[in-house]
């Protein structure tokens, strides 16, 4: 392992009875400049049961001390903005892969919606 590299640990938990996938994310390197945080939940919209409803929230936090708290967590919620996009067409692709192979009987779309 390089300096420079980040390793994450995802745990996914899928829910065939309620429509839902709930997928949790953390850094298991660099913890000692920040930790961070993902839950992505999917679920079937109760409105309408052709789409699929899509909720983010994270968790970044810095114990470096030094001042840099606030700004190391400013800079990199900016960046997880920036970037929260790719992460939904990832996921999309995959759901895409995963009902092309017979894991889905319906079409999943995903509504877009952040919480901060």
């Amino acid at each position: 392992m390089r300096g420079n590299d980040a390793y994450i640990l995802e745990k996914v938990v899928i829910d065939t009875q309620l429509g839902k996938l709930v997928s949790k994310t953390r850094n298991i390197t660099h913890t000692r400049l920040m930790k961070v945080e993902e839950r992505q939940t999917l679920a079937v919209d109760p409105a309408n049961r052709g789409r699929t409803l899509c909720k983010n929230e994270t968790s970044i936090v810095s114990n470096i001390g030094y001042g840099l708290n606030s700004k190391i967590e400013t800079f990199s919620l900016s960046r997880f903005s920036e970037n929260i996009s790719k992460s939904r067409k990832g996921m999309l692709y995959v759901l895409d892969l995963a009902q092309r192979n017979g894991l889905f009987r319906q079409r999943l779309y995903m509504e877009q919606s952040m919480q901060q």
